[in-house]
Parts: C-alpha cells; structure tokens; sequence
C-alpha cells in the first residue's frame, strides 16, 4: 500500500472520480487509512491543512478602509468645500469618511 498516488490521466480532476476509483487511487477504504499508512503519509506530505496568512496590524487595517474609490471621491469633495470656505459642509464629509472608516475597521475586526 505504499506505492505512490498518482491521479488517473484519463480523468485529471478528482471531483469526477467514482468513489471505488478513488479509493483505489488514494489506497484508502471505507473505514479511511490505516493508522501506519495515515502516519506515513503525514510524514511525507505535512498536515492537510492550508498555510496561515500573516495578519496585519491594527493600524494597516484601518488604513485600508480609505482605499477605496468612493472614499477618494469623498476626500476630494471634502478637499473643495474646503477651498469654497464651506467649512461645515466639509466637516460633515470628513466625518462621515471616518465613520465609515471606524464601522469598516470595527466590522473587519
């Protein structure tokens, strides 16, 4: 039972493999691997689990709430309210961009 798996090339995709075909290409069974087959298999080919992503931080997180082409159209809106002296009308836009920063962030968390 040790031999290698190898997938059949006349059906290279496992999701269209009849179950006896694939439990005669995995050298499994009904009641799954031998305990000494399963152990040498997780030797050879590690744990059947995926890679672990690296996380960001808190502060990257955040900033990437701004990164978005609606918040850019509402930085520079704010950014001409601002040169129009509409100072209220660029409080509102700032905060609504941070508030919806803030909502991102905590939702994301």
């Amino acid at each position: 039972m040790s031999a290698e798996m190898e997938l059949p090339k006349e059906n290279p995709t496992w999701h269209t493999l009849e179950i006896e075909k694939t439990t005669e290409v995995l050298q499994s069974g009904e009641e799954g691997l031998k305990t000494t087959e399963a152990k040498r298999r997780l030797e050879k080919y590690g744990p059947n689990k995926l890679p672990e992503q690296k996380k960001k931080s808190a502060l990257m997180r955040f900033l990437l709430q701004f990164h978005n082409v609606l918040i850019y159209v509402l930085i520079v809106a704010a950014g001409v309210t601002a040169l129009m002296q509409h100072w209220v009308d660029t409080g509102v836009i700032i905060a609504v961009v941070i508030v919806n920063a803030l909502i991102g962030f905590i939702q994301e968390g």
